[in-house]
C-alpha cells in the first residue's frame, strides 16, 4: 500500500529563511537583536522580550 502524501507547508515571510535552510541541509533559527534569545518556530516578534 502506498504511503499517504503529506501536505507541504507554504512558506511565509517569517518562515522563508527556515525553509531555505532545510533545502540547504541547515537548521536556521531566529535570534533576537535586542536580547539575543534564540527561538523556534519563526515569528515576527521575540517571545522573550516582544521586540
Amino acid at each position: 500500500m502506498a504511503e499517504p502524501q503529506r501536505a507541504r507547508p507554504k512558506p511565509t515571510p517569517e518562515t522563508q529563511h527556515f525553509w531555505d535552510g532545510t533545502k540547504a541541509g541547515e537548521l536556521r533559527l531566529q535570534r533576537c537583536d535586542a536580547c539575543a534569545h534564540v527561538y523556534f518556530p519563526p515569528r515576527p516578534f521575540c517571545p522573550s522580550c516582544a521586540s
